[in-house]
């Protein structure tokens, strides 16, 4: 049988389907240019794809709050410590950039089985306590640890307390 040379080789379709059905919209990185997001579970498929959107990050607008996406727990080589999950801030590429974040508030809202006081919608409140790496990635502290099944999920970021 013959071998395909390792630098054309495509994507097993089940890998594709595994990395579509966790965050979204994601293609081969030649299709579309956009900024990348690292999933620490899916960490080999961080350098064959990118996030894409149809939008870049334009004037604040209306909001008070920048979309974030969760990559996952803080670890080492055999330790996962999910009281610390690492965000990557729409926008934001430089840990200068990252430090305007430290302190501002996070909400990861969704949706119960469960209606409680009227509704179906929960928050998990956290906080930005430090940048991670040089890339703008951010370590947050949450009132309860995230779910697992958060992983890629999108989040808000606050922007306040603010200190301007």
């Amino acid at each position: 049988m013959k071998r395909k040379d390792p630098a054309t080789k495509e994507a097993s379709p089940r890998r594709f389907q595994i990395a579509r059905r966790s965050v979204g919209a994601w293609e081969p990185a030649s299709l579309g240019v956009s900024y990348a997001i690292g999933l620490t579970k899916y960490h080999s498929l961080t350098s064959q794809y990118l996030l894409t959107t149809d939008k870049m990050p334009t004037e604040a607008g209306h909001r008070l709050y920048v979309k974030a996406r969760h990559l996952g727990y803080t670890r080492n080589k055999h330790t996962t410590h999910p009281n610390r999950s690492l965000v990557k801030i729409e926008g934001v590429d430089t840990t200068e950039a990252a430090n305007f974040y430290l302190g501002k508030k996070i909400a990861f809202i969704h949706k119960a089985p469960k209606e409680t006081r009227g509704t179906n919608t929960r928050v998990i409140w956290g906080k930005v306590v430090r940048p991670h790496g040089n890339s703008g990635a951010v370590q947050a502290r949450f009132s309860v640890p995230l779910p697992t099944k958060s992983f890629g999920a999108s989040l808000r970021v606050l922007l306040y307390p603010s200190s301007i």
